[in-house]
């Protein structure tokens, strides 16, 4: 019995060793898949991390080089717009001389007309001194002529002498002045 004891004690010792044993093998696979599981969590982790910042850059890139298109493409709109702008100011600028020009040609022209009216009222009122100067001449004439109806041949002919150098003199005189006018009007 002795050994029968002795043999059970051994084989509870054998069991509480074996026991301990696979606890503690058990434990210490447990911690190593633990450990792994986490190692590999913390590198899953770690990889989504690193993927998070490059997908976070690429995503930076992105909006970056969207922006950088967009503002591209506004500044290509507003340099046309710009260039629009310019276009039709320079238009609008040649259609303002275009207009200047024509409103001084007729200021000009009415200036010229005004003058041609003053000219034309002045030659007016000239034919009608001069009308009403052959109206009193020919009243003179009259006059003279039953004068001369009693006057002999030679101071008849004096007198139609005398009177044709007087009409001569005011004939060159009416002259002279109408070509100084002229020349005044012409410069």
């Amino acid at each position: 019995m002795i050994v029968l004891a002795q043999f059970f004690w051994d084989g509870m010792l054998f069991l509480l060793c074996g026991a301990g044993l696979g606890y503690w093998l058990y434990y210490w696979k447990d911690r190593n898949q633990q450990r792994a599981a986490g190692s590999a969590a913390q590198s899953v982790l770690d990889n989504a991390r690193r993927d998070a910042e490059t997908l976070l850059r690429e995503a930076r890139l992105s909006a970056n080089e969207t922006a950088i298109k967009i503002r591209d493409q506004h500044e290509q709109s507003l340099s046309v717009q710009r260039r629009e702008i310019v276009e039709l100011e320079q238009r609008l600028e040649q259609r303002e001389t275009l207009v200047n020009q024509q409103l001084e040609g007729l200021l000009r022209r009415q200036q010229e007309l005004l003058d041609k009216e003053r000219d034309l009222q002045l030659r007016q009122t000239q034919l009608d001194q001069r009308q009403s100067d052959l109206d009193q001449l020919l009243q003179q004439k009259r006059t003279e002529l039953h004068r001369v109806a009693h006057l002999s041949e030679s101071e008849a002919r004096s007198q139609v002498l005398k009177h044709a150098e007087d009409e001569a003199l005011r004939d060159a005189s009416d002259l002279s002045r109408r070509i100084l006018e002229e020349s005044r009007t012409r410069a």
